[in-house]
C-alpha cells in the first residue's frame, strides 16, 4: 500500500542556513530551537510552525514525490515505490498537526493547479531532496537542495521551491538577497563547475499564481557571504559555551525586526513572554 511507504525528508538539513540565521535573527530563538528541546527533563510545547512554514512544508513534500517518481521512470526504476505525492502530502500534515491539517486543503488545491500549469518538464531530473555540503574555512555549510535539473542546453539548475500566500513584487525581492540562495549557489558550482547554471525559484502562491525566475545578481554580498557563516558559527560556539543550557543566561534580541517578521509573529513569543514551563 503507498500509505505505508516512507516519505522523503524534505526538512531543514543539519548546518543549513536555517540553523546559522536563527542566532543571527535572536541568540534566544536559537536556545529554544536547537539547545532546549535536548533536554529532556524540561519538556516544551514550543513548535516552530507557522501558518506559511506548515504550507510550504506540505508543498515540498508534494514536489520531492512529484519529482521522484519522475526520475525513477526516467531511469526505468518502478515508481510506485515512492510515495503518491497526494498520499505524501496527507502523511506531512498529520506530522505537523491541528495546524498542518487545516492548511492541507490550500496546499491540496495549489498542488492540483501546480500539476495544471506544469503537466510536461522539459528538464531532465538529477536529483530530488539532495543532501550537499561544503566547507567554509572549516565551517559546515549544509543544505537539502530541493530540486536538481538538468536543461536541454545541458546546463544544471537547482531549483527552490517557495510558496506564499500571494503574487507579490517584493516577494521575488526578498530572495536577492538571502543566505539560503547564497549558499545553494556556492554548492551548485562545487558540485557542478562551470556546467551550474543558477538557483532558480520555483514560486506559487495560495491564489495559484505561479512563476520560475532567477534571483537578481548580487555579487558584492555573495562575495561576503562567506563572513557570514563564520560569524554565526563562532557567536554559536561562544554562547554554547558561556550560557550552556540555561535559558536565563541567552540573551534575547526582542524587536519588531525579529519577534515579527514577513511570516507573522515568531513562534517563541509565548515562550519569551512567561518563560519556560519547567
Amino acid at each position: 500500500m503507498s500509505a505505508a511507504l516512507p516519505i522523503i525528508d524534505s526538512g531543514p538539513s543539519e548546518r543549513g542556513w536555517s540553523y546559522y540565521s536563527t542566532v543571527l535573527r535572536c541568540p534566544q530563538l536559537f536556545y529554544w530551537k536547537y539547545v532546549y528541546p535536548k533536554i529532556a527533563t524540561r519538556p516544551t510545547t514550543f513548535s516552530d510552525y507557522t501558518e506559511p512554514l506548515a504550507r510550504g512544508t506540505i508543498f515540498h513534500v508534494a514536489a520531492a514525490h512529484h519529482y521522484a517518481r519522475m526520475w525513477a521512470r526516467a531511469h526505468g526504476k518502478n515508481e510506485d515505490l515512492v510515495c503518491p505525492p497526494e498520499v505524501a502530502m496527507k502523511i506531512a500534515a498529520s506530522k505537523i498537526g491541528e495546524l498542518g491539517e487545516e492548511r492541507l486543503p490550500i496546499v491540496q488545491a495549489m498542488w492540483s493547479a501546480y500539476l495544471q500549469r506544469y503537466p510536461v518538464e522539459t528538464f531532465e531530473v538529477v536529483a530530488v531532496e539532495q543532501p550537499a555540503e561544503v566547507l567554509i574555512e572549516g565551517i559546515r555549510l549544509t543544505a537539502r537542495i530541493d530540486l536538481i535539473v538538468k536543461e536541454p542546453t545541458g546546463r544544471i539548475f537547482i531549483y527552490d521551491h517557495k510558496s506564499s500566500a500571494r503574487m507579490e513584487s517584493k516577494v521575488m525581492r526578498r530572495y536577492t538577497l538571502h543566505g539560503q540562495r547564497f549558499g545553494l549557489e556556492l554548492l551548485g558550482r562545487k558540485l557542478y563547475g562551470d556546467q551550474f547554471g543558477g538557483v532558480v525559484i520555483n514560486h506559487i502562491t495560495e491564489d495559484c499564481e505561479f512563476i520560475r525566475k532567477s534571483s537578481e545578481p548580487a555579487p558584492w554580498m555573495a562575495r561576503k557571504f562567506p563572513l557570514t557563516i563564520t560569524l554565526a558559527a563562532a557567536l554559536i560556539e561562544s554562547l554554547t559555551a558561556k550560557c550552556g543550557t540555561d535559558p536565563d543566561a541567552w540573551p534575547a534580541f526582542p524587536s519588531d525586526q525579529s519577534c515579527y517578521g514577513p511570516y507573522g509573529a515568531c513562534p517563541a513569543i509565548p515562550i519569551c513572554q512567561w518563560g519556560p514551563t519547567t
